[in-house]
């Protein structure tokens, strides 16, 4: 049997990323919380190499980023239901629908880089079939049948993506060369937008593949690509 080829794609050029101090280092281990693991979609389950996320607009950096914090509407709208016979309301008022403090900003920056490499496109049809073929999902015991592209978008079990990123990362050619230098991937938040995880490898502080284009900058409460992704996601500023 002839296995599914890989799609990959290369170079992606110019992309965007948000992060603290130089946003293109490496996150330090120390910050690693899940069991000295990253949580990332695409982090190393095994917790060997690290990942730094990339999008191609800064607004998809911004929506990636505050996608957790969109309000629930559900929970809300069952708390509306409730009767507040004993006037608990009044000393309690409901938070602030969709509201962001100012300390979110904390620090952050944002830079653009160029970005070289190859990416597996890792939801195109062959991937996945590869995927399958070559036993990416089965210690966690996942059948063929439940292989889609919504499976790897899924972010309520990230062991998923995590054993995925794992598996790819461990991919070498005839001559022990990484297949891959991460993946490239849509965005959670519309498929419009393009994100890369580029994998750690060797010692470096940051990635080799990755050339910064400018001096990072501080990221303000007036940012524009910031404020479009608020719109989007319902957000607003609260003091």
């Amino acid at each position: 049997m002839t296995l599914a080829a890989l799609r990959t794609s290369g170079d992606p050029g110019q992309v965007w990323r948000v992060g603290f101090d130089d946003p293109w280092q490496w996150t330090p281990w120390e910050y690693a919380r899940d069991n000295g693991r990253f949580n990332g979609r695409w982090d190393d389950e095994q917790s060997v190499f690290r990942t730094l996320y990339t999008s191609e607009s800064l607004l998809g950096c911004f929506l990636e980023l505050l996608a957790q914090l969109r309000p629930n509407t559900v929970a809300f709208d069952e708390l509306a239901q409730i009767d507040d016979d004993a006037g608990d309301a009044a000393e309690h008022p409901e938070p602030d629908r969709g509201g962001i403090g100012l300390d979110w900003l904390g620090g952050r920056r944002f830079g653009s880089a160029q970005q070289r490499g190859t990416y597996a496109e890792v939801t195109h049809a062959e991937s996945m079939g590869y995927l399958v073929e070559a036993g990416a999902f089965d210690a966690l015991g996942i059948p063929p049948s439940r292989v889609d592209a919504a499976l790897l978008k899924d972010p309520s079990d990230r062991r998923i993506t995590r054993t995925v990123a794992r598996f790819l990362f461990d991919q070498y050619d005839e001559l022990r060369r990484p297949v891959v230098d991460g993946i490239a991937f849509r965005s959670r938040m519309g498929d419009d937008i393009r994100m890369w995880a580029v994998f750690e490898r060797g010692d470096a502080e940051g990635s080799p593949l990755l050339t910064p284009e400018m001096e990072p900058q501080q990221v303000t409460e007036e940012n524009p690509e910031l404020l479009a992704a608020f719109a989007v996601l319902g957000l607003h500023w609260i003091e």
